[in-house]
């Protein structure tokens, strides 16, 4: 997506006053101006940030990626409130508590990424409810794991802006979930703290989603929004073990 410098201005000129939730900017290595709070990297609840209805709740930025930015890097970003950049903040915890950032990825020099933070979590979605149109490479691919940071995953389909995977849970019980890239991957993860690079395969405090079956071998639908970071697990009921489209999810626990 690309956008002139004049229709951010125009943009700008025409914002509204922040709303009670208190004022959050996005602090990202895609512009320079982008480690302090400012006008640039501002998030706003105007209903012309791609934030829905202006004072909703939730909150839209678009932030131009400035020319001294390495194209297709793998830029890093979270959402704060006013605060000077403060390195790593805890997308993900890794072994040893050395927290990361999100990730951004096909930051081509003069294009401008769209951000969103406060999408409401309602039923049954999982997360923080922050997302960026730029969240892995182009033509990346998903898969769900459950329980086990090493197992092997079950591929995840896109229909619009949500992945979705379905299978059978082998065993009953309350499981953990999340997505991560398959291809190319797969070292950034979405949970229920978004898109954190981790350290791999040592991913025991991943920030995982939760969910609970009552009988083995219960058909589960998985789905990850990329458009709002939320991730969510549906049970449609007993099946048959391997039923699935792709075979049995197989529980590990560590």
């Amino acid at each position: 997506m690309r956008r002139s410098f004049a229709v951010l201005l125009a943009g700008a000129a025409l914002l509204l006053p922040a709303t009670a939730h208190g004022q959050r900017y996005v602090y990202t290595t895609i512009c320079g101006a982008c480690y302090n709070p400012g006008p640039v990297n501002q998030l706003h609840d105007d209903g012309l940030h791609g934030d829905g209805t202006a004072g909703d709740g939730v909150l839209g930025a678009y932030i131009m990626v400035e020319a001294d930015r390495p194209p297709g890097y793998p830029h890093l970003w979270y959402t704060a409130q006013s605060i000077p950049w403060a390195g790593p903040r805890p997308a993900c915890i890794c072994d040893g508590g050395t927290p990361s950032n999100a990730y951004l990825h096909d930051a081509h020099i003069g294009d401008v990424i769209h951000f969103v933070d406060g999408i409401p979590v309602t039923n049954g979605w999982q997360g923080l409810g922050i997302a960026s149109d730029h969240g892995m490479p182009t033509g990346a691919q998903l898969e769900v794991i459950v329980d086990s940071p090493t197992g092997t995953g079950l591929p995840a389909q896109r229909q619009g802006t949500v992945w979705r995977a379905v299978g059978p849970v082998e065993q009953a019980g309350t499981h953990r979930f999340y997505f991560q890239r398959s291809n190319p991957g797969p070292f950034v993860l979405f949970g229920t703290q978004y898109n954190s690079m981790c350290c791999f395969p040592n991913l025991d405090e991943t920030p995982r989603a939760l969910f609970t079956t009552s009988q083995p071998n219960t058909a589960m639908t998985f789905e990850f929004d990329e458009a709002t970071g939320l991730l969510r697990a549906t049970i449609g009921g007993p099946t048959a073990a391997g039923g699935g489209s792709w075979g049995a999810l197989k529980v590990i626990y560590r």
